[in-house]
């Protein structure tokens, strides 16, 4: 498995922080599950299972760019970091 995956699934430790007490998460996260709920109310079965299928689809793209999302970010902060000790400064 590539490192960042590794890093990425925890398995290398990396800090904790969890966006999920981020104000505006709760309140689209809210607004997504009253929303489903309304739709819920409104579906035939079988209508409700292709909700569930294209939620279960979306989760599952969200997934894949979270991690993606994440190594670019890191390999971006990686090149920066790079060109800062790379370089030389006027400073020197």
């Amino acid at each position: 498995m590539d490192i960042l995956d590794e890093f990425y699934f925890g398995n290398i430790l990396p800090h904790e922080y969890s966006f999920r007490d981020n104000a505006e998460y709760k309140k689209a996260l809210a607004a997504l599950h009253a929303s489903i709920e309304k739709l819920d109310a409104q579906l035939s079965d079988s209508e409700k299972e292709l909700l569930e299928k294209v939620l279960d689809a979306n989760a599952d793209i969200a997934s894949v760019a979270e991690v993606e999302n994440f190594k670019l970010g890191f390999r971006i902060g990686v090149r920066m970091m790079c060109s800062s000790f790379c370089e030389k400064t006027v400073l020197q």
